[in-house]
C-alpha cells in the first residue's frame, strides 16, 4: 500500500502488507487496513510542507457525498464536478478519482438489484423502460461486466425484445464462462424465454435442461431459484401446448 501526496506526485509512505481494504481515520493521524493477520494499523507521516493530504481526503469525500445525496448517482457528480469552475483543481482530481472507484460499483450494485428483485415484481412497462435506460447507460460505463450484462438481457427479454436479450445473456454467459462462474437460475431462465421467442425452440428446451439441473443442485428457495422456477414452469407449459 502506498500513499502519496496527488499534488506533487510524491510518495509519502509505504505498508508492507497483504491488506483487502484500506481506510484513514477521521483525523488522518493513522491507516487502518483488513489484512490476513486481521486489522493493523499505521502512524500516517506529514508530507513536505505542513500538509495532510489525508485530512484533505476526507473532506473531498464529504463534498462526494453531498453531491451524491443531492444529485442520486455518481455519475451525475462527476458532471457537477466537471462544471465547477469555483472548485480547486487539486480538489476536483481527488473528487473526480474518487467518484470514478465508485461508478463501478454503483452500476454493479444496481443491476443486482434489478436482477434480484425488479425483473421478478415489476410489471409496468414504462418504468421497465425508464430501467433498461439505466442499465443500458451501466453496460457503457462498465463494459463486459456479466452481472450488468444478465440485467439488461432480463429487462429486455420482459420488454420482450428478444433478440437483443439473447445478443445479451449470450455474451454475459461467455464472460461468466471464462471467469468460472455460472449464470445465475433467473439469467438462465430469461435465456431460455429469449431463445424460444426468436424460433429457436430446440435450443430452448437446452436451456431448460440446464436450468433445471441447476435449480436441483442449489435448490429453489432464494431469488435466483425461485425466478428460474417460474421461468422454468412457464416455458415447459407454453412448449407443451405448442408441441404437434
Amino acid at each position: 500500500v502506498k500513499v502519496w501526496d496527488i499534488t506533487t506526485g510524491t510518495e509519502l509512505m509505504t505498508i508492507n502488507a497483504n491488506a483487502r481494504m484500506v481506510d484513514f481515520s477521521p483525523d488522518g493521524s493513522t491507516i487502518t487496513a483488513a489484512c490476513e493477520e486481521g486489522i493493523v494499523m499505521w502512524e500516517t507521516k506529514n508530507p513536505a510542507g505542513g500538509l495532510d493530504p489525508r485530512n484533505d481526503a476526507q473532506a473531498v469525500r464529504q463534498i462526494v457525498q453531498q453531491l451524491h445525496q443531492e444529485h442520486g448517482s455518481y455519475v451525475e457528480v462527476m458532471n457537477q464536478l466537471a462544471n465547477d469552475d469555483t472548485l480547486n483543481e487539486s480538489v476536483r482530481e481527488m473528487a473526480l478519482q474518487i467518484v470514478d472507484c465508485r461508478i463501478p460499483q454503483e452500476a454493479y450494485a444496481f443491476a443486482w438489484d434489478v436482477l434480484r428483485t425488479i425483473v421478478l415484481f415489476e410489471k409496468d412497462e414504462q418504468k421497465l423502460q425508464d430501467i433498461l435506460v439505466k442499465l443500458e447507460k451501466a453496460n457503457q460505463l462498465v463494459p463486459d461486466e456479466f452481472t450488468i450484462l444478465e440485467s439488461l438481457g432480463a429487462v429486455q427479454c420482459r420488454l420482450g425484445a428478444y433478440e437483443d436479450s439473447l445478443e445479451s445473456l449470450t455474451k454475459s454467459r461467455e464472460i461468466a464462462s471464462d471467469l468460472g462462474y455460472t449464470l445465475d437460475p433467473a439469467a438462465v431462465g430469461f435465456r431460455a424465454k429469449a431463445l424460444y421467442g426468436t424460433g429457436q425452440v430446440e435450443e430452448a428446451k437446452a436451456d431448460l435442461v440446464k436450468l433445471r439441473e441447476q435449480i436441483d443442485e442449489e435448490g429453489p428457495d432464494w431469488w435466483g431459484g425461485r425466478i428460474g422456477q417460474d421461468l422454468l414452469s412457464e416455458l415447459e407449459t407454453l412448449i407443451d401446448a405448442n408441441e404437434p
